[in-house]
């Protein structure tokens, strides 16, 4: 089984979440785990609520193959968001894979971890992903 995590925040794309899930759902040896800062009930920007996720930590995120960062199209002007900076941190700390969807790539640049990477993002969001 493979485990993936997703990382959720109030004001996400709900797509950027239920996009990934849909696919890799659909396959038999997947396991999710939803974890967001602070964990319990998140809104998405579109108003829809994710229940029951759970607060990263070390141990939590240890035994992930893959954790899929989520964006929001407000993103790039709150990327410097501690707790939102601090669970992706944590969460990224462990898997074998680390991924985003769209503006998700601006919490992975902020930590550094796409230095020296080709990135690609929407094209409205392609100038300040490249000053990052």
């Amino acid at each position: 089984m493979r485990r993936v995590g997703f990382l959720v925040f109030d004001g996400m794309t709900m797509l950027d979440y239920a996009g990934p899930a849909e696919v890799l759902g659909r396959a038999d040896d997947y396991e999710f785990t939803v974890f967001s800062p602070r964990g319990g009930t998140v809104t998405a920007a579109n108003g829809l609520p994710v229940a029951g996720t759970v607060p990263p930590s070390p141990g939590a995120a240890a035994d992930l193959d893959t954790i899929i960062i989520t964006g929001a199209d407000d993103l790039p002007d709150r990327a410097n968001d501690p707790g939102l900076l601090e669970a992706t941190a944590v969460l990224s700390g462990h898997p074998r894979r680390i991924a985003s969807v769209c503006t998700g790539a601006f919490l992975l640049a902020e930590l550094g971890l796409l230095d020296g990477r080709r990135v690609t993002t929407h094209w409205r969001n392609a100038r300040d992903m490249a000053r990052r």
